[in-house]
């Protein structure tokens, strides 16, 4: 072998969803107020569902409404724990996921499952838009991402804002639109 040069194995990048929580809490330790919008790039070391602990972890979250491609396990498990804490009362969730559509896995399972128990909306339909609606005890927060719910050490970009007029205006075109069905319905 040459001595000029190393082959190493390759390590594969582990997510960990509750240090990523961490880091985006450490770094964001309050919301923002009416007047400011934060933008943030993740490079991998924090994703849309640290998000959802940070807002948990400064107020409690009434209403959560969540458009996404994909939600994932532990994403899942993230919000079941949030909710049993008392820290987050409602949510639905607007998905164009083929996990969904007809296939019983596991991950397909869980969602059905904490959404029954909970009394939250699954919604199906075509979907590609990654936006989170938060109706807080503090007032109403919008995240507008690249980010699916799941796992994803990959950049993305994030902007947080507290303002009801675009709340109500994503509310409206995507949450409110009477498209989609509801998987806990049936």
């Amino acid at each position: 072998m040459d001595s000029r040069l190393l082959k190493l194995k390759r390590k594969q990048k582990r997510f960990d969803l509750l240090r990523s929580a961490h880091t985006l809490i450490d770094q964001c330790p309050a919301l923002p107020n009416d007047d400011e919008c934060f933008k943030m790039v993740s490079k991998g070391d924090f994703s849309s569902a640290s998000f959802i602990a940070l807002v948990a972890h400064n107020t409690v979250i009434n209403d959560l409404h969540v458009s996404t491609f994909r939600v994932g396990r532990k994403e899942m498990m993230l919000l079941h724990k949030i909710a049993s804490e008392g820290r987050l009362n409602d949510c639905t969730l607007v998905m164009f996921s083929q996990m969904l559509d007809g296939t019983d896995d596991s991950v397909s399972r869980l969602i059905k499952n904490v959404c029954n128990k909970f009394g939250w909306h699954v919604m199906v339909k075509k979907n590609h838009s990654k936006i989170m609606l938060f109706d807080t005890d503090d007032g109403k927060y919008v995240l507008e991402t690249s980010s699916n719910l799941n796992e994803n050490p990959k950049v993305e970009f994030y902007s947080i804002e507290k303002d009801s007029d675009v709340y109500d205006f994503y509310l409206r075109e995507i949450f409110d639109d009477g498209q989609g069905v509801d998987l806990c319905a049936l």
